[in-house]
Parts: C-alpha cells; sequence; structure tokens
C-alpha cells in the first residue's frame, strides 16, 4: 500500500486540475463590441461557473443596449460578474460600475477583461471580490455612497447559494440609493 505523507502533499498543487486556458472572443450588441477572455471548457468546476458567457447574459446585454440612456449618471454594482460581459457593457453608459465576484480565479479574469475593454480614461469600472456571505460589511463601508443600480444574470448556480443572497438583500437595506424608478428600470 501506499503512504500518505506530508510529502506525497506537496507533490501536487491545487492548480493542477485547475482549466485556465483562454481564448479571446467578440461580443456585438448594437454598436457596442467587446472582446473577453473566455474558457473553452466544456464543463467548469462548481466554483468556477464564472470563467464562461452563459445564455442569461446575452439577454441583460440586449436589455442593457435598449435601455441604455436610462443608466447615465448612474452608479452600478454586477453580482457575480464572471467573465464581466454584462457589467463591462453597461459600464460604457454608467457614471461608474463595479463588477464582482467571490472566486479569486474568476475575480483575475475579470480585472484582465475589464482592462482589455478599458474605452475611456474617464470611465470608473472597478473589480472587487465579494463574497455576500462574508464581505458584506468590508464593502459597504468601502462605497458609503451606495448604487443606484444593482445588476446580474445567472448568479445563482447552486441553490446553496440562495439564503447568502437573501441575507445579503436584507442586510444591505439602505446601501441602495433611494430613488424613484422609471420605465422599469
Amino acid at each position: 500500500g501506499m503512504n500518505n505523507t506530508e510529502e506525497d502533499a506537496d507533490l501536487f498543487s491545487p492548480d493542477l486540475f485547475l482549466n485556465q486556458s483562454y481564448s479571446i472572443e467578440t461580443f456585438k450588441y448594437g454598436d457596442q463590441e467587446i472582446k473577453l477572455e473566455i474558457s473553452k471548457a466544456a464543463s467548469t468546476d462548481w466554483d468556477l461557473t464564472g470563467q464562461v458567457v452563459w445564455p442569461a447574459a446575452s439577454v441583460l446585454c440586449q436589455y442593457i443596449i435598449f435601455h441604455r440612456n436610462h443608466f447615465a449618471e448612474r452608479d452600478a454594482i454586477e453580482l457575480g460578474s464572471g467573465v464581466g460581459l454584462c457589467g463591462i457593457l453597461m459600464s460604457r453608459f454608467c457614471k461608474s460600475m463595479v463588477l464582482t465576484d467571490h472566486n479569486t480565479v474568476v475575480l483575475d479574469l475579470l480585472r484582465k477583461n475589464a482592462h482589455l475593454n478599458q474605452f475611456d480614461n474617464t470611465q470608473r469600472l472597478e473589480c472587487e471580490k465579494l463574497d455576500w456571505a462574508t464581505d458584506l460589511d468590508g464593502f459597504v463601508k468601502k462605497y458609503p455612497e451606495g448604487f443606484d443600480i444593482l445588476c446580474g444574470s445567472d448568479i445563482i448556480f447552486w441553490k446553496e447559494s440562495i439564503p447568502a443572497l437573501l441575507r445579503a438583500f436584507k442586510d444591505w437595506g439602505g446601501f441602495f440609493k433611494e430613488r424613484s424608478c422609471k420605465d422599469g428600470v
């Protein structure tokens, strides 16, 4: 038999089975073009679902293009940004945009994609680590002014995430600026 020793544990890096093989894809919505590094894997680790573009993102991007004028002079946040398609597109019409994800591998990819699509030096586009279950207090302190718009698409992949997200909405309370919504935005 094989003895499991501490030396055996050092033979394998935790990244050994981590697929970080990305290719650049171009996405077009209306007059906007976004280039993203995305995973070409047919499947992804349960915690790395943010390495791919999911179908609902395309629907949200179409909504963003159609309602682009509603985002002017607004501060927005995207939960579970993944590769950043929706948030990067929305950032082109907002005053500021904060893209978030909880996974550090996905966050590195998100930062690359934000940099790849930074088209205007005056644009405020930030990428932040946000775990709804643990990072909320620090996040609220970092952004005391709050946000006008919260967006996200396919942000719940595992049902175990739902209670933490609902608690986050409850705990955030006044985190979102009080504004009347018009035209469904």
